[in-house]
């Protein structure tokens, strides 16, 4: 299609059908309908506008042909209900109304962002990786469909308290790993599918590997030399359980380092050294294959 002027506007009652129709064309082509899906899309005043939410359009010779939504969750808010119709594709609009979005969840002051999707859906997956959402473990969700779940911080400023709180999650990521692994066969370890071509062996050692690329970093930055990180090797275990011993090692080292350092002091002096670093922290934070590893394994069937 040739390029079309558009516009984002907020929601009216007069689009209240198209934020029914939008949605429910791609879920019904990717997925199916979903019960807690009909319930959200007859009423979007209920479920997103009255909660303190946000709809949002995009308007092409004022017909909506894309639309996002935000769903205020607790102690975050959710980016939901995105979708463009087909044949207005390829004019930027998702990426418009996704900034928009995002945008709009900083105005209400939300100091997290979260998305829950399908890696199925690979252009929006990757547009969130692009953004800077990372992947984190869950495992409750209001829908089947989702395998994925990320979240953003669009600030850098941490209290002590929420510092910590971090900390933790980055200490505790290793103990979920090790949880699933335990309700896992062993004899699917080995194996990988074209839609997850790393096996859950190959993903244990890239965590060994993530982790000792991480301990020379925070080595670096101990001594104000912001240094290199990078994936030099990968180790020759094999074995799945002293992968996973390997990688809480390291992690637990690495934890008593980034205490000593305390990243969140440094935002204050809002370098691009320390902010890069407080990026980092927060992809390692949730650096386990948690979810990556439980796709592979149903993706083996």
């Amino acid at each position: 299609m040739s390029s079309k002027a558009f516009s984002i506007v907020s929601y009216e009652t007069r689009f209240r059908e198209d934020f029914r129709s939008l949605n429910q064309a791609w879920l019904e082509k990717f997925f199916v309908v979903e019960p807690f899906d009909k319930e959200v899309l007859s009423n979007p005043e209920k479920y997103l506008l009255d909660k303190g939410g946000r709809i949002y359009f995009a308007l092409v010779d004022d017909k909506a042909v894309g639309v996002v939504g935000l769903m205020p969750g607790n102690g975050f808010i959710e980016i939901t209900k995105m979708a463009v119709d087909p044949k207005y594709q390829g004019l930027g609009l998702g990426k418009a109304l996704f900034e928009k979005a995002i945008e709009a969840c900083i105005e209400l002051g939300y100091e997290l962002i979260h998305i829950f999707t399908n890696t199925k859906l690979k252009n929006a997956f990757y547009m969130y990786r692009r953004r800077g959402f990372i992947e984190i473990p869950f495992d409750t969700q209001q829908y089947a469909r989702c395998n994925s779940r990320s979240e953003y911080y669009p600030f850098l400023e941490f209290t002590t308290d929420k510092w910590n709180s971090l900390l933790q999650e980055y200490r505790d990521a290793m103990l979920a790993t090790e949880q699933l692994l335990k309700d896992l066969d062993p004899k699917k370890f080995t194996s990988a599918t074209d839609q997850e071509p790393w096996s859950i062996v190959k993903q244990l050692k890239h965590l060994v590997a993530y982790e000792e690329a991480t301990e020379q970093l925070l080595k670096a930055l101990a001594i104000n030399n912001h240094g290199n990180f990078g994936l030099d090797h990968e180790p020759s275990e094999t074995d799945p359980g002293t992968l996973l011993d390997q990688a809480k090692h390291l992690r637990e080292q690495n934890y008593k380092t980034l205490i000593q350092l305390d990243l969140s002091s440094k935002t204050v002096q809002n370098s691009t050294e320390n902010q890069e670093a407080l990026r980092w922290f927060l992809e390692a934070k949730n650096h386990n294959h948690y979810a990556q590893i439980l796709r592979t394994y149903n993706a083996l069937g």
